[in-house]
């Protein structure tokens, strides 16, 4: 019922001529709830993807001496109706750039390494 409660809020948002911003992870069930299916189905909307590796999102897995830092790709979904929002969301992780600044290694979300993952790195807000 949260996630009907948030489409309808999001709905009346933009009825009103005000933005939203929904997010989730790429994979989530979510995304095919039917209050979120209409709003993808809503030519005012727009759904982009980027990697949290991107927004410099990093947690330790005990290689960081050998290694370096692990960042978290962990690919993320936004839904909004603002296309200035999308525009800046809309990324991709630098390591499948054909010439990337610089590459990263990315650490496996496992052992409570999760965790670090619910906190938006502060590049991102």
């Amino acid at each position: 019922r949260h996630i009907a409660l948030c489409a309808e809020v999001y709905t009346h948002q933009m009825e009103c001529g005000r933005y939203f911003l929904h997010e989730a992870p790429r994979t989530a069930l979510s995304w095919k709830e039917p209050g979120i299916v209409k709003l993808l189905e809503d030519g005012r909307t727009e759904r982009v993807t980027s990697p949290m590796c991107h927004w410099g999102m990093t947690q330790t897995d005990g290689q960081e001496q050998t290694q370096g830092v692990g960042y978290i790709r962990k690919e993320t979904d936004w839904l909004t109706n603002c296309p200035f929002i999308a525009q800046a969301l809309r990324q991709v992780c630098a390591n499948k750039l054909p010439n990337p600044p610089k590459w990263h290694r990315h650490i496996q979300l496992i052992g409570g390494r999760a965790s670090a993952a619910r906190v938006y790195p502060p590049r991102l807000v």
